[in-house]
């Protein structure tokens, strides 16, 4: 299983839309450092302007292209349905992310919220989409059809095998996951920000009647 994962963390850079393999390591070091960048850059208000840019218009439809290739295999000819110990290795991405998520929900001042939460919910969508909405997938599959994709023996010589009927529900059941993850992200961290902008309200009011 973690020959697998590895193989499996991989191949995000083998799929990246770039020629050179140094092109794409620099890719992955800008995805995993870029965010807590950002956080400690906001505390100290000394953010640039074109760094969140950068992350939302280059590296965020560079991270989608790559998880949505490994997902979708279009060179494949078989449907291929990951298995758990490849898709699993994909939690990982969410780690990254994690420092700005708590920057937006307990910092009481965030620099740029709109572009901070376009950042969070877009690129986790697609993290989200190959994580938990695939351990759906199997789960929704697997109490469907009686039994889990078969990937080896007589009835997956070449391809895995599933019942068409089962997998089509479960592929619906992993849409509405990855619906719901679109509608609670942005409602949690616009939640979050107006909670901290009334007790800014609060406590400039109570400065004010203190200093009367």
């Amino acid at each position: 299983m973690a020959g697998g994962q590895g193989l499996a963390l991989v191949g995000v850079l083998t799929v990246l839309p770039t020629p050179m393999l140094a092109v794409n390591i620099l890719f992955a070091v800008a995805l995993f450092t870029l965010p807590g960048a950002m956080v400690w850059l906001d505390r100290q208000d000394r953010m640039p302007a074109a760094l969140p840019w950068f992350h939302l218009l280059v590296v965020t439809p560079v991270l989608a292209f790559a998880l949505l290739m490994i997902s979708f295999q279009p060179n494949n000819y078989c449907n291929t349905i990951l298995q758990h110990s490849e898709f699993r290795a994909f939690y990982v991405l969410f780690l990254p992310f994690l420092p700005l998520l708590a920057h937006m929900v307990v910092a009481s001042k965030v620099g740029r919220p709109w572009l901070f939460g376009c950042i969070l919910t877009l690129p986790l969508l697609f993290v989200f989409d190959l994580t938990v909405a695939y351990e759906v997938l199997h789960m929704v599959y697997q109490s469907q059809a009686g039994e889990g994709v078969v990937y080896s023996g007589a009835r997956a010589w070449e391809c895995n095998h599933f019942d068409g009927a089962s997998m089509q529900m479960a592929f619906r059941a992993k849409w509405r996951a990855n619906q719901a993850f679109l509608v609670l992200m942005p409602l949690v961290l616009i939640g979050a920000r107006l909670v901290h902008r009334r007790r800014r309200g609060d406590d400039a009011a109570q400065n004010e009647k203190s200093e009367v």
